[in-house]
C-alpha cells in the first residue's frame, strides 16, 4: 500500500526545516498502523506526506504501487481518490456547507454528480455512520466530535483503499471513544461500506493506551528519529521510556 525509503519529512511551511527522517517504512494491505509521539513531534507532517499533500525533501515514497514524488496533474488527483484522509480537530470541513454536502463533495468534484444523485449514493453511509439526523446541519454548528465523524465519513465516501487518521480518540466522551473504537475495528474488519474489504489504516495519536486493542503495527517518533516497535506485545513488553510515557505508565 505505501513504502518509504530514506523519506525525510520537513515542516509543510519551512521546507528547510526536517520533521522526521530518515524513515524507512512498509505499510502491507489490511494493516492497521499506530504512529505515536509527543505533540510537536511530526506525526501530522508525515500523514501529510504520505497523502501528498505536503512534498518529501529527500527520499523515496511509493503509495499504491507508484511513486507519488513524481506524480503529477491527473495522476496524483487518481492517486488521492483511492486515499483519504481525517485530519485532526474538526476535520477540516467546510464550515459553511451542511453534513450531507460535505460527505458528498468527493462525489461531486471527482464523479462530477450533481447534489441529488450524491445524496443517494452517501445516504448509507450517513446512516451508518449515525449522521443522519445531523445531515441538514452546517459544519460551523457541529460538536467537534461529530465534526470529526462527518469528516470520517467524508474520507470514506469514494471508498479508499488507505485511510489516514489523525488523532482520531483525542478529547473524546466514552460514548464517543466507543464508538471511534468499534468503528475502527469494524472497518479493518471489513465494513458493509467497503463492501466487506479489510481497510488499510494508519493512525496517528498522542498516547498509545487507547489504540492498543486497535493497531497490529506499531511505530513511535522520537526527537526526529522514526522507530518501528513491532506489534501489540512488544508495545506491552517495552521497556523503553518514551513507551512507557506514550501508554501512560509513568503517571
Amino acid at each position: 500500500m505505501m513504502r518509504m525509503d530514506g523519506v525525510v519529512v520537513a515542516h509543510p511551511s519551512d521546507p528547510n526545516r526536517t520533521m522526521i527522517g530518515p524513515v524507512d517504512w512498509e505499510v502491507r494491505s489490511g494493516e492497521c498502523w499506530v504512529v505515536s509521539g509527543f505533540q510537536g513531534s511530526g506525526k501530522s507532517a508525515l500523514l501529510g506526506c504520505v497523502a501528498g499533500l505536503n512534498p518529501c525533501a529527500e527520499g523515496r515514497l511509493r503509495l499504491l504501487g507508484e511513486d507519488l514524488r513524481a506524480a503529477r496533474g491527473e495522476d496524483l488527483t487518481r492517486l488521492r481518490c483511492r486515499l483519504g484522509m481525517v485530519f485532526a480537530g474538526t476535520g477540516r470541513l467546510l464550515p459553511a456547507l451542511s453534513v450531507l454536502e460535505n460527505v458528498a463533495l468527493p462525489l461531486r468534484y471527482h464523479r462530477n454528480l450533481d447534489l441529488p444523485a450524491a445524496v443517494d449514493v452517501v445516504r448509507p453511509l450517513l446512516q451508518a455512520l449515525q449522521l443522519e439526523p445531523l445531515a441538514a446541519v452546517v459544519a460551523r454548528r457541529l460538536p467537534p466530535a461529530w465534526a470529526h465523524r462527518a469528516a470520517l465519513a467524508r474520507a470514506l465516501t469514494m471508498q479508499p483503499e488507505l485511510v489516514l487518521l489523525d488523532d482520531p480518540l483525542a478529547g473524546l466522551d466514552p460514548m464517543h471513544l466507543r464508538w471511534w473504537r468499534d468503528m475502527i475495528r469494524e472497518l479493518h474488519t471489513g465494513h458493509a461500506w467497503m463492501a466487506g474489504r479489510p481497510l488499510t489504516m494508519v493512525m496517528a495519536t498522542d498516547e498509545l493506551r487507547p489504540t492498543l486493542g486497535l493497531g497490529d503495527r506499531f511505530a513511535v517518533i522520537d526527537r526526529r528519529a522514526w522507530r518501528v516497535l513491532g506489534g501489540r506485545d512488544d508495545v506491552m513488553t517495552s521497556a523503553d521510556p518514551l513507551v512507557r510515557d506514550l501508554i501512560g505508565d509513568s503517571f
